[in-house]
């Protein structure tokens, strides 16, 4: 039999037949979209979900130095890093006179010098000049302390005066010894060890302040805070 290819009717390639074939080619189309669709989606969530991860980290991170006082302007931090200059440069002098006072007459005898060579009147006029200059930079030590307090934290001002304690009894125990040997009483064994170990803790105080100023130098951030113009 003939078909007539205008009748649609009659045709194998009829209008239901060529529908299906639509329908398919439309699934698949949709069905691409929505893979590309769907991983794009996935790629999209996995950026946001690191990027909230690493905002999370760093306000961690910045809570932590805001709780610890070390996220701070720069005004701020110059004025505590004048603070530590000044009360370092204090400090220095104290530190020096104070070994001078407890170790010199052992260092007269590593330069060659004999018991004799000088006179018991000279060493002590030498430690009495030495106690005079001690005093003096001790109270500028005090003085830069105190001055320069509301500028760094309280540990390091808490560690700082007990340096000025330890140095201040450097002071006393020299002193007194000066002068019971003036009255011609000679320092005991436990004298002369009792000075020595409180030179000995002086010294470790002022490298223990060090220590916490470097410490505070590399742990602070400092910000210079936007202002708003007119």
């Amino acid at each position: 039999m003939l078909v007539d290819p205008t009748n649609s009717s009659a045709s194998p390639l009829g209008p239901a037949f060529i529908a299906a074939i639509a329908s398919g080619i439309v699934a698949i189309i949709a069905g691409a979209v929505a893979l590309r669709s769907n991983s794009k989606s996935n790629r999209n969530a996995s950026d946001i979900e690191q990027y909230k991860s690493a905002t999370s980290r760093d306000l961690a991170r910045l809570n932590t130095r805001l709780a610890h006082g070390q996220l701070i302007s720069s005004t701020q931090w110059n004025a505590e890093f004048g603070a530590y200059q000044a009360l370092w440069k204090a400090i220095v002098p104290v530190r020096t006179i104070a070994r001078k006072i407890v170790k010199r007459e052992g260092e007269l005898t590593e330069i060659g010098l004999e018991p004799g060579d000088v006179t018991e009147e000279a060493k002590i006029e030498n430690i009495k000049n030495l106690l005079h200059k001690y005093a003096q930079k001790s109270s500028e030590c005090v003085a830069a302390i105190n001055e320069h307090a509301p500028f760094y934290p309280a540990d390091i001002r808490k560690k700082a005066n007990e340096v000025h304690a330890q140095a201040h009894q450097v002071f006393a125990t020299n002193l007194t010894l000066v002068v019971a040997r003036q009255k011609g009483q000679p320092a005991s064994i436990e004298a002369e060890r009792a000075r020595h170990k409180e030179l000995d803790a002086l010294m470790d105080g002022t490298d223990a302040l060090e220590e916490m100023i470097r410490n505070r130098m590399s742990d602070v951030q400092v910000f210079n805070p936007m202002v708003a113009q007119p």
